[in-house]
C-alpha cells in the first residue's frame, strides 16, 4: 500500500527530534582520535614515499600533520604545513628537469598517494563510528 507509514515512538516529539543530534554527537566523539591516527600514519607514509629522493632530510622533516576538532567538526591535514621550499614541490608534485643531465625527474607523488590512503582510512573510520552506535 502506497502512502504514509506511521511509526510510533515512546517519548515526546522533542525527544524524537533530538535523535539525530544524539547520534551525531556519538559519532563525532569517536572521530578526533581516529583522525589523529590517520594523519599520523599519512605523515609517516608520505615521509617513507619521499625517503629515497632526499639528501639532507629537510624535506622529510618538513612533512607534518595537524588535527583540529570542534563540537561538530574534525579536520586533519598533512604536508608542508609550516615549512616549504620550491624543491619540495618539484620533488613531490611537479617533477623537474635535472640541471646537469637535462633528464626529466618524475615527482614522487608522495603527498597525493598518502592522501589517497588516508581518505580510505577516514571513510572506514566514519563507517566504524556509525556502526558502533
Amino acid at each position: 500500500m502506497a502512502g504514509v507509514e506511521w511509526i510510533w515512538v515512546k517519548g515526546s516529539a522533542a525527544e524524537l527530534m533530538g535523535v539525530g543530534d544524539r547520534v551525531a554527537d556519538k559519532i563525532m566523539a569517536k572521530l578526533p582520535a581516529a583522525m589523529a591516527q590517520i594523519i599520523q600514519e599519512a605523515v609517516e607514509d608520505a615521509q617513507a614515499r619521499s625517503a629515497d629522493r632526499v639528501l639532507t632530510g629537510a624535506m622529510i622533516s618538513a612533512i607534518e600533520g595537524e588535527v583540529e576538532a570542534g563540537a561538530r567538526s574534525v579536520a586533519g591535514k598533512f604536508g608542508f604545513i609550516n615549512e616549504t621550499q620550491d624543491y619540495f614541490i618539484f620533488q613531490t608534485v611537479t617533477g623537474f628537469h635535472h640541471w646537469l643531465s637535462h633528464e626529466m625527474i618524475e615527482p614522487t607523488f608522495a603527498l597525493r598517494d598518502a592522501g589517497e590512503v588516508a581518505k580510505g582510512k577516514l571513510a572506514a573510520a566514519v563507517a566504524a563510528a556509525v556502526a558502533s552506535i
